[in-house]
């Protein structure tokens, strides 16, 4: 865990990305990190353009309820036929 004044820095990495039934293969995914906040509603963090490598979050205030979602595979957000495959995920702190 990194940490810094007044919270954690986040990064989450990617490693052998692949998506199946694309002629056009692997460009990029869309990863929106989500704030867990217990009673009130998550909230969006943002979104970072992961191109099979590190997507840094920032500092974060505090190392704990977070989760990502895969929001859009090679620019696409709706196509629901592509699936992604990835060897290593990497999730630091």
């Amino acid at each position: 865990m990194a940490a810094v004044s007044g919270g954690v820095i986040l990064a989450t990495t990617f490693a052998g990305c692949r998506i199946s039934d694309n002629l056009n293969g692997f460009k990029s995914a869309s990863v929106r990190l989500i704030d867990e906040r217990g009673w009130l509603p998550d909230k969006s963090m943002g979104t970072k353009v992961n191109k099979c490598g590190r997507s840094d979050w920032g500092v974060m205030t505090r190392p704990d309820r977070y989760h990502w979602r895969i929001w859009a595979l090679n620019g696409a957000s709706r196509e629901s036929t592509l699936r992604l495959s990835v060897s290593t995920v990497r999730q630091a702190y």
